[in-house]
């Protein structure tokens, strides 16, 4: 029981704690405040199951490290217990007479007893694991930029707030046990079994004292030590999912309004450019490295790290913590405090980051921004996009080939053209590289012949047809994007009841998703949905295949983006196919090295390539054939294969399914 002096001295520190924290929570809203646009308002109902499955579940990390995740699921779930712990144990200080009382009280004791061990066995593996196994997950590659606060600030926060969480629940735990030295609680089994083990007849009151009074003030100091700390994360998660808006799929942009005559500058190069959930990214970010692990370019050795781009976000966003109205007058880019240049070229845009981030962090995003403000603002770029962009404005295409070609393919096949078939059930969207590239080419052919072995009713849009944009946005130029959504749309509203087939899941995508920022709402399926649905309808008669075993390639826009898993492969295996697994498969696949606009410069500087690191994995699998559904994953493997001295065949599934329909199984 507290005296009278120790419960005056209890409500200062409390009080001090909590002005500290009240003054620091207004530093962060004026930072925050600092952001472009406004949070979204949270509809609670909505995002409840997100916040269950993503932040109390977990969901997004159990792919990988499954001990970690464990324990760290504990101490997710120790935090939210010790929440309501800490205010019952003050509470009960005051009023010692306080009590829970029968099972829920019975249940509140075990919990607490259970979920402190719990907390201190897996601090014990975070600590072993950082400071002693010295983890390579932990790591980030020593080339790759990291701000100085960054690094002795991971390091600092990493012994103080372990230590701080082993001496407030340990000290809460042996307290525990010091009462019950007289009268032992098979509610309580582990400061049972302490009380045990201390052999005291009496009650320890001084003790039980000091234990508390660490108890106590662990907690008074950790709160506001809390937005110095990289562990500022446990607030600022829950905040990440409440206020950002519910994204069509994980690779959404903002919505550029370009015929908004007010606006002089485009995209991001400065904090105050970035939007405010790219200040709530910086603080939810727990540097668990789990972005930069998916990575393809971190992991084919570029400069690019999403870890490395929120920790500096972070940490350049501290230094002006105590002084937030200065943050406006920092003329600092975000590629000299944030993110070289180099790595925001190096980016694939394949959504990795993103989806793998158990705090709904965005890197992506934020790149993408910077992106936008280098081409549109600063007018700089990778010399090669100088092409891409040219071929795009002049020739509708990214070959530059004149639109009078787009049918070439198609000499000696039968495929009708809307103005042939003006009123088609389906709407095949061919895509640039269908029409224009030699490998996609094969695709498209082996596409139509599919179709009208069906018997459906089909057209093409012929010299109708130009790039849906994509690679113009993915790469900045919201501009050309902007101008050839607008010109497809008018070309697509004329066919208002035909279902849109694409061979390319990058058209698929902006077909589906990116148009509905211009009032679309396009039926759009990928093709190896509808030869899946043939398959199933019998519309398709297939031959006997080769007992060889394929193995397939998730592209990034159809599987991890648009989560479109089963239709490819269960197209291979209804028409008899036998299909091996590659090791990072689905929503863990890894990119080809096309995305981001790769596929139209040279890589940046690094170890490996991207292309050349999944083709190996798919040679591991010992398949005979490399089957993929996107044109630019059939090109970066073609070319991977070509440099190999063990070369198997890349080809779309269409291409696999085709053979069977003519006789010549692979």
């Amino acid at each position: 029981m507290f005296s009278l002096i120790e419960k005056l001295i209890l409500f200062i520190l409390i009080s001090l704690s909590f002005i500290l924290t009240l003054k620091w929570i207004r530093h962060f809203k004026i930072l925050i405040q600092h952001g472009k646009g406004s949070l979204h308002k949270p509809i609670i109902p909505l995002i409840a199951k997100t916040i269950f499955l993503d932040l109390v579940l977990l969901k997004p990390t159990w792919r990988k490290r499954f001990i970690t995740n464990l324990s760290h699921l504990f101490i997710v779930w120790g935090f939210l217990f010790y929440l309501f712990v800490n205010f019952f144990d003050i509470l009960t200080l005051f009023f010692p007479n306080l009590v829970l009382q029968g099972l829920i009280g019975n249940l509140f004791r075990l919990f607490a007893d259970v979920f402190s061990g719990f907390i201190l066995l897996s601090i014990s593996y975070f600590v072993l694991r950082r400071w002693l196994w010295k983890s390579p997950a932990l790591k980030i590659r020593p080339e790759i930029p990291l701000l100085p606060s960054a690094k002795t600030g991971i390091k600092r926060d990493s012994i103080l707030v372990a230590s701080l969480i082993f001496l407030h629940v340990g000290s809460r735990l042996i307290g525990e046990s010091l009462r019950l030295v007289q009268h032992t609680d098979p509610w309580q089994p582990l400061a049972s079994s302490l009380s045990i083990i201390w052999g005291f007849s009496v009650f320890p009151a001084g003790l039980w004292h000091l234990f508390t009074w660490l108890t106590i003030l662990t907690i008074l100091v950790f709160i506001p030590y809390f937005p110095f700390s990289k562990h500022i994360h446990l607030i600022f998660t829950p905040l990440n999912f409440i206020f950002k808006p519910e994204r069509k799929t994980i690779t959404e942009l903002e919505h550029l309004d370009l015929e908004d005559e007010t606006l002089e500058i485009f995209g991001a190069n400065q904090f105050d450019q970035l939007p405010k959930t790219a200040f709530l990214d910086a603080y939810a970010c727990i540097m668990c490295m789990r972005c930069q692990e998916v990575c393809p370019p971190y992991q084919a050795g570029s400069l690019l790290s999403p870890a490395a781009l929120e920790i500096n976000k972070r940490y350049a966003l501290q230094e002006f913590f105590t002084k937030p109205e200065t943050l406006g007058l920092n003329q600092d880019t975000l590629t000299v405090q944030v993110i070289p240049e180099e790595a925001v070229w190096a980016c694939t845009a394949c959504g990795a980051c993103t989806d793998i981030c158990p705090v709904n962090n965005e890197p992506l995003r934020d790149i993408l921004e910077i992106r936008r403000h280098l081409t549109l603002t600063q007018n700089e770029f990778p010399k090669p996009f100088e092409i891409l962009y040219k071929n795009l404005e002049r020739q509708t295409n990214p070959w530059g080939l004149p639109q009078k070609d787009r049918l070439r393919w198609a000499d000696g096949l039968s495929v009708p053209t809307v103005e042939e078939n003006p009123t088609p059930d389906y709407l095949w969207w061919v895509g640039c590289a269908g029409a224009f590239d030699n490998r996609a080419q094969k695709t498209s052919v082996a596409m139509a012949k599919i179709l009208n072995h069906s018997q459906v009713s089909y057209a093409v849009l012929g010299e109708l047809e130009s790039c849906t944009g994509d690679s113009a946005r993915r790469t900045g130029r919201e501009d050309i994007f902007y101008e050839m959504a607008l010109n497809n749309l008018e070309v697509l509203n004329q066919f208002p009841s035909a279902k849109i087939i694409t061979t390319c899941p990058h058209c698929y995508h902006t077909l589906k998703n990116e148009y509905v920022e211009f009032g679309a709402n396009l039926d759009v399926m990928h093709h190896t949905e509808l030869i899946q649905q043939f398959v199933q309808e019998n519309k398709l008669t297939l031959n006997t295949p080769s007992s060889s075993p394929v193995t397939y390639h998730d592209p990034c826009y159809l599987g991890r983006v648009n989560q479109v898993f089963d239709p490819p492969r269960e197209t291979l295996q209804d028409s008899g196919i036998s299909l091996t697994e590659l090791s990072q498969n689905k929503a863990n696949t890894f990119c080809c090295g096309a995305g981001g606009g790769q596929m139209w410069k040279e890589n940046e500087p690094s170890q490996s390539q991207v292309n050349h690191i999944r083709y190996q994995q798919a040679l591991n699998t010992q398949a005979a054939c490399l089957a993929t559904a996107c044109p630019f994953c059939k090109t970066m493997f073609s070319d991977a294969a070509a440099s190999h001295k063990q070369q198997i065949p890349v080809l779309d599934i269409a291409e696999l399914i085709v053979s069977q329909i003519e006789k010549e199984p692979l």
